[in-house]
């Protein structure tokens, strides 16, 4: 039977390429005895070995590879501290009925202004997991001599109501929370309808006072608390 020549020649180089593996394994050097040609195709045979393992090396992924650091820690500080979003109430004002409050468990993160004077306000809420029950309303301050008002300790702000021109008649409205009582506070900077943006504290804290300042209590600050 005729082997082609191109099966000879890949023949060859097997066998080749194993007697230089054996060569080597004995000490002897057996390139002396290869013609040009054999050994041409043996470093090419040799590099192509290479270039295929390096490739595995680049795409292989090790069994025992750890996750990235941090990765799996955020996501169980998400689903232990965050089990709801954060979420923006409606507008509200002196010609809206009724306040404006949190859903049951949820405690206000961040408050909003628009319209002139901060005419009308809405409220960010946030769930961190603790139990939030009753409540209730603070005494109106702003035009009554008094321009701000906190919730006592032990207790958090879930809501918001006004009256007069401009909403500048302010009451909150605090409620008592199972897992969100710290004196770490702290008043923010003045706020108001001016701002590019809504005011909103840090993840892990929460809203327990609001302070007037202005015509009309145009501008507010906000007594932040951490949790």
């Amino acid at each position: 039977m005729r082997i082609p020549a191109q099966s000879s020649l890949a023949l060859r180089l097997a066998a080749v390429t194993m007697l230089v593996a054996v060569g080597s394994a004995v000490g002897c050097d057996v390139e002396d005895d290869l013609t040009p040609e054999e050994l041409e195709l043996l470093e090419a045979d040799l590099d192509a070995d290479l270039d295929e393992q390096a490739s595995e090396d680049l795409t292989s992924t090790p069994d025992d590879a750890e996750p990235r650091p941090g990765v799996d820690a955020i996501d169980d500080f998400t689903a232990e501290s965050d089990p709801t979003a954060f979420g923006w109430m409606g507008w509200h004002s002196e010609e809206t009925p009724g306040a404006s409050t949190c859903p049951a468990n949820q405690v206000v993160t961040g408050f909003d202004c628009s319209g002139s004077y901060c005419d009308n306000v809405r409220l960010e809420c946030h769930n961190y997991g603790g139990t939030v029950s009753g409540g209730s309303w603070s005494p109106w301050f702003e035009h009554n001599g008094k321009i701000s008002h906190s919730c006592p300790w032990g207790q958090q702000m879930t809501g918001v109501d006004c009256w007069g021109d401009n909403c500048d008649n302010i009451s909150i409205r605090c409620s008592t929370s199972s897992s969100l009582a710290t004196d770490r506070c702290t008043w923010s900077a003045w706020y108001s309808e001016e701002n590019p943006s809504a005011f909103v504290v840090p993840v892990g804290s929460a809203i327990r006072g609001v302070w007037c300042s202005g015509a009309r209590c145009d501008n507010k600050r906000f007594l932040e608390c951490e949790i």
